[in-house]
């Protein structure tokens, strides 16, 4: 629906520019909801009681070599 109306929605958004920004401004907030996805918190809870071995992986690309080796600690 809102893919074949693009040209629609950008006259619509203009009109409405004109007359009250802040109103075209939510109105394309609005709309938005339905085109870009929406993130989302999650949760993790992890448990060690168990024998077997927890690896946690970690971007270190932008780390120093001696911020890297106080990992270890």
């Amino acid at each position: 629906m809102i893919e074949g109306n693009l040209i629609n929605i950008e006259k619509w958004l203009d009109e409405i520019a004109e007359k009250d920004p802040a109103k075209a401004l939510d109105f394309m907030l609005k709309l938005s909801e339905y085109i870009v996805p929406k993130l989302k918190a999650v949760e993790l809870t992890a448990s060690s009681n168990d024998n077997r071995p927890m690896f946690v992986f970690r971007d270190v690309s932008g780390m120093t070599r001696e911020e890297i080796a106080s990992l270890k600690d």
